[in-house]
């Protein structure tokens, strides 16, 4: 077996399994018992683990829909990698 045929086949098995989870349900969600419409967003708590960009749009999308959330983040503040860069350039320039 060639090194380009052992990748192409593992980014087969890769994607196979990548799409696997996106399919729908085979039933509608009534009828495997569980219960139909939606929940009272004042009963639910959701925990975001990660305050980087995708956790704090994660938490921005939920509280546009009314949900409440908490963003626990390890790190010293929000964002993840992302920096801002000051006092570097010319006056009043800024890089992100």
């Amino acid at each position: 077996m060639t090194r380009a045929h052992f990748l192409a086949q593992t980014a087969c098995a890769g994607v196979s399994l990548a799409l696997t989870g996106c399919g729908g349900p085979i039933r509608p969600a009534a009828q495997n018992g569980a219960k139909s419409g939606r929940t009272d967003a004042s009963n639910v708590r959701i925990a975001i683990v990660g305050g980087g960009l995708a956790g704090v749009t994660c938490a921005y999308r939920l509280r546009q829909a009314g949900i409440a959330s908490t963003i626990y983040e390890a790190g010293g503040g929000l964002g993840g990698r992302t920096w801002t860069l000051r006092g570097f350039f010319d006056e009043g320039q800024t890089a992100e």
